[in-house]
This record gives C-alpha cells, sequence and structure tokens, in this order.
C-alpha cells in the first residue's frame, strides 16, 4: 500500500474490485448537496454530487484501499419548486434560471442510489453529514453507515490551520489532485470530489467501522472555541478550564472534547475514584462571560 501504487492505480483506472471472499465489491458513496438555504422540510435540494471510493486492493486481513473512481464526479440539477435564499445563492451562484427544466428530488433520487451490478454501498459519506442525512434518511436509502470527513480531519489532522473542505484541499495538497473536477467551490459535484480525496488519506489508516464509530460520536474539537482560550489547543489547556467546562451548559462537542481531555491526562483505570479531582476548587464567582 504505498503512494506509488496508489498514483498508478488513479493513472491507469484499474481498481480491484472483488472483495477475497468473491462477495460484492465495496463502495462507499461520497455526496455533497446544495440547498435552498437549509434543512427539510422547509428547504429543499438543488443539486445533487457524488463520487463512488471503490477499492483497488485488499490487506492480508480482506480490508480494502481505496482511490476515487475514475472519471470524475456525477451532478444533478434539481428543481426544487421553492425560492432560493440569496445567502444560499451567494455561496453557490445558482439562480431559480439554472433550475429551469431541471428534474424534480424525486427524479434524482434513484440514480443516485443506484449501484453497478456486483457492488454495493457499504457506507455514505460527506464533509459534514448532517446536511446529506437529512435528505438521505433510512427510510429513503435503509439503513447505512454514514463517515464524516470532518470528524476524522479533527482527529487525525488536529494541527490543520481550520478543518473546513477548501482549507484541508490545499493543505493537504494531495498527489494527483485532477483540479478540473474540484472547480467552481462550493458546488456540489466539486466539493464532492474534495472530499472524496481527502477521505482516501484519511481511511488509509483506519477501517470503515472506526470512521462511522467517529462520526456517530461528537466531533473532538481541535482548538478552544470560545473565551479567554479561543483559537488555542485543548491539549493546553489548564485542568480548571476543563472541569469549569464539564460543570456547563456548552454543545455536545465541546463536552466531549473536555472529558476526553481529562481522561487522556488521566486515565480512569488510574484514578483512585477521581479523588484527585473531586475536591479540586473551582472560583464559580462570576457569570462566565469570559468564556
Amino acid at each position: 500500500m504505498t503512494f506509488l501504487r496508489r498514483i498508478l492505480a488513479r493513472m491507469t483506472g484499474r481498481a480491484v474490485r472483488r472483495p477475497p471472499d468473491g462477495g460484492p465489491a465495496p463502495i462507499i458513496r461520497v455526496v455533497d448537496f446544495e440547498t435552498t438555504g437549509g434543512l427539510p422540510p422547509d428547504h429543499a435540494v438543488i443539486e445533487a454530487g457524488w463520487i463512488d471510493l471503490v477499492p483497488w486492493g485488499y490487506d492480508l486481513l480482506g480490508r480494502p484501499t481505496w482511490m476515487l473512481r475514475p472519471g470524475g464526479p456525477t451532478a444533478r440539477l434539481v428543481n426544487p419548486w421553492r425560492p432560493i435564499m440569496p445567502e444560499a445563492q451567494a455561496v453557490n451562484q445558482l439562480t431559480a434560471g439554472d433550475l429551469v427544466g431541471a428534474p424534480d428530488w424525486a427524479t434524482v433520487l434513484p440514480r443516485l442510489r443506484a449501484v453497478a451490478p456486483g457492488e454495493q454501498i457499504v457506507a455514505w459519506a460527506a464533509f459534514g453529514v448532517e446536511t446529506e442525512q437529512a435528505w438521505l434518511t433510512p427510510d429513503v436509502i435503509g439503513p447505512a453507515r454514514w463517515i464524516c470527513a470532518r470528524k476524522l480531519a479533527l482527529r487525525l489532522w488536529p494541527e490543520a490551520p481550520r478543518h473546513s473542505n477548501q482549507v484541508l484541499r490545499f493543505w493537504r495538497d494531495p498527489g494527483g489532485f485532477d483540479r478540473r473536477y474540484a472547480n467552481p467551490a462550493h458546488r456540489a459535484a466539486p466539493d464532492a470530489f474534495v472530499t472524496a480525496n481527502l477521505l482516501v488519506s484519511l481511511l488509509g489508516d483506519i477501517s470503515v467501522e472506526q470512521a462511522e464509530a467517529w462520526t456517530v460520536a461528537p466531533a473532538l474539537l481541535a482548538r478552544v472555541p470560545f473565551g479567554n482560550h479561543k483559537g488555542g489547543r485543548w491539549i493546553d489547556v489548564d485542568d480548571d478550564f476543563l472541569h469549569w467546562v464539564l460543570a456547563r451548559d456548552f454543545d455536545a462537542d465541546v463536552i466531549y472534547t473536555a472529558r476526553t481531555e481529562l481522561e487522556r491526562r488521566y486515565p480512569p483505570q488510574l484514578q483512585d475514584d477521581g479523588a484527585d479531582h473531586q475536591d479540586r476548587e473551582i472560583d464559580d464567582s462570576d457569570d462566565g462571560e469570559d468564556f
């Protein structure tokens, strides 16, 4: 599983599709949606883009090594039959005039779900899965694994300057990246293509099962998003700050990150029932506005 072999597979377009057990060839379908400005039922998809990761080889345990399916991503405009918010148009540059004559969502969806004979979608993926999951619900695609590229990047690349799709694209600068398929940014097919390239690297050392577990869990934030420590690394804050966070009503990602950092410092099996920290006095006299 070398870099040169991966590039050769991309150049030749040759992938080892069948797993060693002879079952269906696994694929990961990477998707991205542009919308009228939000989530259903008030909003609708105006563009869908997708591209598959396919195996070009397997390790001794039968686990696939992933590459992009040759040929680039697929894009479909969708008529939402409702207005597009100006804020959404400012990002994706799509207007109602661009969607005249486009099929509706019910027509596009079967194409999005379709697979070739002998293939099986083992996971769906997106950069941040919340938007895509809102439309690709279990009643639409059945029970499915999901992989969030952002949550994987936060764990595996905490040193990145920012964890957005485009920043990671240029920060990682993956070899063999075809810029023809990556532009313009903030359109469904190019964004799906960028995410898929990131996932090839992210899935290089972890399994689909591990990726799903990290996706289901809250995000493990790389940097503190508020207060005097804003922009700093969680690894650098003191214990008192972590306990202060855990005593308050922050969102699930913040609470999970603070708890995980404390457990890293003081593994539960090495603690004496937490006695070293239960007696820690926390100054709670202010109203928390500094944070």
